[in-house]
């Protein structure tokens, strides 16, 4: 209800919502583009693949760790096991995470032969003599034999991959087993007995010192007095 002698109000909400408005009928065309970018990125990185190399990495947290996927990049104790050097991998298709820390030596060894099956199948092409070595004919009988002799390697590897040695997790299957062959003893105590030592260990150990302090010194104390008494 209106109340006091003021304007009747007469409001219209003509809000200019065209202007917030985004359409998206582009989206196909889009597609579209995005593909062709694809095949002409991997057309100009031909005869690479068009990935880089990744490691195999364990995904995060208790529901997933047992499940495989590839990671960000190789680790520099990966990469110094596998005697490689981060700017050299860099420039022949490996990915480098220099953040990257290795928990397990199962993952470390896992990586480790992944580098060193890649390094071993890997064809390098020679780089092509620049400037006054153009001119000098050895160098330029060098290079076109180098080349040569690569694109002859490279004649084996037929099939093209978007990316070399892909990462596929596979489901593993639980085994059958034997009452008999199963071991009569509390494993989930045990674990649990385990970790509490674990994370109390050191307060225990503590604990421990300090009760052997306090009765040296009690005893040191009773063998003052007995020394008085005499």
């Amino acid at each position: 209800m209106v109340k006091h002698n003021n304007i009747r109000p007469n409001i219209h909400m003509h809000k200019d919502y065209q202007r917030w408005i985004k359409t998206h009928f582009d989206q196909p065309l889009k597609k579209k583009r995005r593909a062709r970018l694809r095949r002409r990125k991997a057309a100009t990185k031909a005869p690479r693949p068009a990935q880089k190399l990744r490691p195999i990495v364990q995904c995060p947290t208790q529901r997933y760790n047992m499940r495989q996927r590839a990671g960000r990049g190789f680790s520099l104790l990966e990469l110094q096991s596998a005697g490689l050097k981060p700017q050299y991998a860099r420039t022949i298709g490996i990915r480098v995470d220099p953040r990257r820390r290795n928990r397990s030596q199962e993952g470390l060894s896992r990586n480790v032969r992944r580098l060193k099956k890649y390094t071993s199948s890997l064809v390098l092409y020679p780089l092509a003599p620049r400037g006054k070595d153009r001119k000098n004919k050895e160098k330029m009988i060098q290079f076109l034999m180098a080349e040569q002799k690569a694109k002859v390697q490279m004649a084996k590897y037929v099939n093209y991959l978007k990316e070399p040695m892909p990462v596929k997790s596979t489901k593993e299957i639980a085994s059958v087993v034997n009452v008999d062959e199963v071991p009569d003893y509390n494993a989930w105590g045990t674990m649990k007995n385990e970790w509490c030592i674990k994370k109390h260990h050191f307060r225990w150990r503590r604990r421990d010192i300090r009760t052997a302090y306090k009765k040296k010194m009690e005893e040191e104390k009773k063998k003052k007095k007995a020394a008085k008494g005499k």
